[in-house]
């Protein structure tokens, strides 16, 4: 297939071609995301997770995700990162349907979730989807978030919380 493709591109030059495409890479995957047949099911999932983007304080100091990506404790490893919060909307069997990536320094799961609801609407689920998430969403601020936005929140109660 070499005939096809007379020169390879440098790395910078795919970075770049990337960059550009990424409202439209953006588009086509919400897109292919309505179109499938689970994207009708009334319910989501919802969950963060860390994504470490680097070790050493110098890639921290200079690597372009400077200010994208934060320190953040990850409690599940009990250790800290350097990196960024990816937060997933998918459907039961796993179709992404809303994501988003948040500065654990500045905002924790709770905010991030609300910034990704309320502030990117593509990201939103319709009225009456119920959505299943984890301890992390708690909180009457988040509760009343998905009361407003019409969605039923479904989630595990804390130890400091009445069943």
């Amino acid at each position: 297939m070499g005939h096809l493709f007379p020169r390879l591109l440098a790395q910078s030059e795919y970075n770049q071609r990337l960059k550009q495409a990424a409202t439209l890479m953006e588009a086509e995957l919400r897109w292919l995301a309505e179109h499938t047949y689970a994207s009708a099911e009334p319910l989501r999932l919802i969950d963060a997770t860390p994504i470490p983007c680097g070790q050493p304080r110098t890639t921290s100091q200079r690597s372009d995700l400077f200010g994208w990506a934060g320190y953040g404790y990850e409690s599940a490893h009990s250790r800290w990162y350097w990196g960024v919060k990816l937060l997933l909307i998918t459907t039961a069997d796993g179709t992404v349907t809303g994501f988003g990536l948040a500065n654990p320094k500045l905002f924790g799961e709770r905010e991030a979730t609300r910034q990704i609801l309320a502030r990117q609407p593509a990201n939103q689920p319709a009225p009456g989807t119920t959505v299943v998430t984890d301890k992390g969403l708690s909180g009457q601020g988040s509760e009343q978030l998905f009361t407003d936005l019409g969605l039923l929140l479904i989630r595990p109660a804390r130890k400091d919380e009445k069943c």
